[in-house]
């Protein structure tokens, strides 16, 4: 029977290896977590500018639709309402400015075109 010679284990090469083998393995979690959370932010970003979109989109219709109704109701005359032109234009003026800038912020802000996500 031959005896033949063990050799030590080598732990530290062991060791060194597995810490090398976490650290890549940490690395690549890292990665795929920063990714998830990428496309997570996008997802969501994309159903706000949505959501908003059809909000503001709404809000403007809405805002159409009275001022064609006061427009309408003081051409005609209809159930008594009577505004005289001064105040007609100043209201027809000044909340349709901040009607549609509200929409131009708004709509600027969700569709900016500069890159947020690299």
């Amino acid at each position: 029977m031959q005896v033949t010679e063990v050799k030590p284990f080598p732990l530290q090469s062991t060791l060194s290896d597995l810490e090398d083998s976490l650290t890549k393995k940490e690395e690549k979690d890292w990665d795929n977590e920063d990714k998830k959370a990428d496309v997570y932010d996008k997802i969501t970003n994309r159903i706000l500018k949505i959501f908003f979109a059809v909000a503001v989109f709404f809000l403007v219709t809405c805002w159409i639709h009275e001022v064609l109704k006061i427009v309408f109701l003081q051409g005609y005359h209809t159930k008594s309402f009577n505004l005289s032109d001064s105040v007609l234009i100043a209201l027809l003026t000044t909340t349709s400015i901040n009607i549609f800038g509200y929409l131009l912020i708004v709509l600027k802000y969700l569709f900016d075109n500069k890159k947020v996500h690299k």
